[in-house]
């Protein structure tokens, strides 16, 4: 038979009928899942091709499943079996990240990092922000880095910080519900000279 390589999918993610082959033509096949129900697979086996089904896992962590494909081969009213061949099936969980208090900061105050937390360990993160005039890149993976909060105006300035929970799942990654919070920065009073009273 010709493996089919182990493979892994998102949660909610369409996943392909398979069709099996074999170097003799006129090989038939029956297949069996040994947890279809913990990656959401609807018909747990069968004969011939396995058909497509909606992945689902409603965990936090890596559902999987092994399917085991049996070849055989009839001529003359005589079956010869041939090796099975298995393969893993792994839907990944839904990445998540909680949710987020919004960040008040005044002009050149030393902001520490924020380390964003989640339920779904392998969680990974990227960030961006609405406005560039506040201290921070427009953009980042991981962390929150530390930062001096920035406003050369008179007004108070407000940015929002999206986060987005990411489940690394190559090709395509797997991604969560995004978190937001607010982030304002307050301007620093400035003192204006008074001057002098002259009698």
């Amino acid at each position: 038979m010709v493996q089919v390589p182990a493979f892994s999918v998102c949660h909610e993610e369409p996943v392909d009928a398979i069709d099996f082959e074999a170097d003799v033509v006129g090989t038939t096949y029956v297949w069996a899942s040994s947890t279809p129900d913990a990656v959401g697979q609807e018909v747990a086996s069968g004969a011939g091709a396995m058909p497509g089904w909606i992945a689902e896992n409603l965990t936090d962590e890596p559902q999987q499943t092994t399917v085991t494909v049996s070849p055989t081969f009839t001529a003359d009213g005589v079956g010869c079996p041939g090796e099975p061949m298995a393969f893993g099936v792994t839907v990944q969980p839904v990445p998540q990240v909680n949710p987020l208090a919004d960040l008040v900061a005044c002009e050149d105050e030393a902001v520490p990092g924020i380390a964003w937390t989640t339920e779904v360990a392998g969680t990974v993160f990227e960030w961006e922000v609405d406005a560039l005039n506040v201290g921070l890149a427009a953009s980042g993976s991981g962390s929150l880095p530390a930062f001096v909060a920035a406003n050369d105006g008179l007004n108070s300035l407000e940015a929002v910080v999206t986060v987005t929970p990411v489940y690394p799942n190559a090709p395509n990654n797997c991604l969560g519900s995004p978190e937001s919070f607010e982030l304002t920065v307050h301007p620093a009073p400035d003192v204006v000279p008074v001057a002098d009273a002259i009698c």
